[in-house]
């Protein structure tokens, strides 16, 4: 395997998807270029921007390490897939565009995955809000998983599915990422743990999120989002009931379901598209139903009987429910 010496380091492909963020696009290339780690391949896919992104990401294109790729839009998940497929490196990591790195999160992680002989390291991050900071961490305790261990903790949300806090070995990325839908980190992580040996999580805080508005978690207007979630779920769900996960891939799929079930209801779409979406989901979900009544407390086996007697009541009765709910006050400002 790869080891890393003063005079030889692996190298490292750093793949960064651009569209449209020319506010903090350099700040993002800056920190990247700026890693105390020098032996990287910065690859930077212009997924068609319309801004002066383009014009940031060549920029950069002095530094021999970087290589910058306009190309047409695509979307986020098609141009990690081509980033990856131009890389090199035997360890990969995804970076988002409007965030930034810590100078020595590439060298933290590349030694505690050499130092541990791990297949997936991940860091600690830290949400950015325009006025707090929120320092954020996976549910589990610094050190090494090995086995089932990783994916288990993966299929549970005890560690996130988001590429970015992540560096893998390139031969753990065993599938792609969905082309035309957004959740797509949830759809596709949880697949590199199972193909994971080892995975090592570390206490450093290497890497800064941006909290956006346009963001897809912050997206109320748009179902489509939310069920482009819900299957994901149903991906990961079919994955542990065909791999000895079963209790976990029920709980889970019926926990998510119910969310996405609500930000559906809570959104200001159709009432028609409301009860489409909904009555896709209480399909999809027929084979956990039976697991209501043991992983749900009363008040929600009572919505989830609702939902299977007539989706078009459960969007009506949940609807008024959460009209007139006290909203609560936003503790946090969004970046634009």
């Amino acid at each position: 395997m790869p080891q890393t010496s003063n005079n030889q380091q692996a190298m490292v492909s750093i793949i960064v998807p651009v569209y449209n963020v020319e506010r903090y696009l350099r700040a993002c290339l800056q920190s990247i270029v700026g890693q105390t780690y020098k032996n990287l391949e910065i690859i930077i896919l212009n997924d068609g921007s319309t801004d002066s992104s383009g014009k940031i990401c060549d920029e950069f294109s002095t530094d021999p390490r970087v290589k910058v790729v306009h190309k047409g839009n695509a979307g986020l998940s098609a141009t990690r897939n081509l980033g990856f497929a131009m890389s090199k490196g035997p360890y990969v990591i995804f970076i988002d565009s409007d965030d930034w790195m810590e100078a020595n999160m590439v060298e933290v992680m590349v030694n505690t995955m050499e130092e541990t002989d791990a297949d997936i390291v991940i860091s600690r991050y830290v949400e950015e809000y325009t006025n707090k900071k929120r320092e954020r961490a996976d549910r589990l305790a610094s050190g090494a998983y090995e086995g089932k261990e990783p994916v288990r903790l993966c299929l549970e949300d005890r560690i996130n599915s988001c590429v970015w806090n992540k560096l893998c070995r390139r031969e753990v990325i065993v599938k792609e990422f969905p082309i035309n839908r957004k959740y797509e980190d949830h759809a596709t992580v949880y697949a590199w743990f199972a193909a994971a040996r080892r995975a090592v999580f570390i206490n450093d805080v290497l890497y800064h999120y941006r909290q956006r508005a346009s963001g897809i978690i912050y997206s109320k207007d748009k179902p489509q989002l939310a069920y482009d979630c819900f299957l994901a779920e149903l991906e990961r769900y079919n994955f542990a009931m065909n791999n000895g996960f079963e209790e976990i891939g029920t709980r889970e799929l019926l926990k998510r379901g119910k969310k996405i079930l609500k930000r559906i209801v809570k959104s200001a779409s159709p009432f028609t598209e409301k009860v489409h979406y909904s009555t896709r989901i209480k399909e999809e979900m027929e084979p956990a139903r039976t697991a209501i009544k043991t992983t749900m407390d009363l008040k929600n086996r009572v919505r989830m009987r609702v939902l299977w007697h007539s989706p078009k009541l459960f969007v009506a009765l949940q609807g008024i429910a959460y009209a007139i709910l006290p909203k609560r006050k936003k503790k946090y400002g969004l970046y634009e």
